[in-house]
């Protein structure tokens, strides 16, 4: 099981922070996930499944997550110091890159569902030929990525949850012949599925990373 060490830890905003970790030679393709093991395999509150927020190409294994949601697993996340340990190991996906950049790309993300997101849109900007849009909502001013990511995207268009659904129905409207990636918290993606078929956007069409 590959070890991996803390170097930094990035407050982004509210309770929201960007774990990064010396690579420890794990392979991995862009939209994948990865099991972070702190303490104990055998303690409840050791391991988590998180989506992977570096690029394959980048230095550093990356995660983004919420500390401040009271489980034992994200105080142990919250507590790590540089220079501290963690296992990495069961890497998967649900989601990644089509093989060309024949169909546009359109991203909808919700808070810390920047993740995969981020991995995506940086290993797409370094291959080149993928005309991406991104739909981001969150509350707040501070929209995670926002400064890095825009410059590489055709369209950003940050949202606040209560114009969420009607930025869905103009996405929808306005490139339906797009590949649809969504990624969030379950009532999210719900919500945003629901206002896709309505559009007649289909399953085939959808790409999901549904965060239960």
């Amino acid at each position: 099981m590959p070890t991996a060490v803390l170097t930094r830890k990035t407050h982004e905003y509210d309770d929201v922070y960007t774990f990064r970790f010396r690579q420890p030679e794990i392979r991995y393709r862009a939209g994948m996930y990865a099991h972070l093991q702190l303490g104990s395999f055998f303690s409840r509150d050791g391991m988590r499944e998180l989506s992977i927020a570096s690029a394959p190409h980048e230095d550093e294994l990356a995660f983004v997550a919420h500390v401040d949601t009271g489980s034992g697993f994200k105080r142990r996340l919250n507590a790590l110091q540089p220079g501290d340990p963690a296992k990495v190991y069961g890497i998967a996906g649900h989601i990644g890159l089509p093989k060309s950049g024949e169909r546009p790309i359109q991203f909808i993300a919700g808070g810390v569902g920047m993740a995969p997101f981020r991995s995506l849109i940086l290993t797409a900007a370094l291959q080149g030929g993928y005309a991406m849009r991104l739909l981001q909502v969150q509350r707040g001013a501070d929209f995670l990525y926002e400064d890095e990511l825009a410059p590489l995207l055709d369209t950003y268009a940050p949202a606040a949850p209560e114009h969420f659904l009607e930025h869905v129905r103009n996405v929808a409207r306005d490139q339906p012949e797009a590949l649809f990636y969504l990624c969030g918290s379950h009532r999210l993606i719900t919500a945003a599925r629901r206002e896709l078929a309505a559009a007649g956007i289909g399953r085939r069409n959808l790409r999901i990373e549904d965060f239960r």
